[in-house]
């Protein structure tokens, strides 16, 4: 059975860092980052932080 590229970056192997998967868990921790910035913001008014963020860590 062949291995994930992800399966393979966690075990330290050589993978493809295009692949879609690998994309995608990036693109949503940099939303993730993105939000988590905006939320710890000073400028942030209390009403705002309150909001529910659109995606949670599991």
């Amino acid at each position: 059975m062949a291995r994930t590229e992800k399966e393979k970056m966690l075990a330290g192997e050589l993978y493809l860092a295009t692949d879609p998967q690998l994309m995608a868990e990036r693109a949503r921790a940099r939303r993730l980052r993105a939000t988590s910035l905006l939320m710890s913001s000073p400028r942030v008014t209390p009403a705002a932080s309150s909001a529910p963020c659109a995606e949670r860590l599991p």
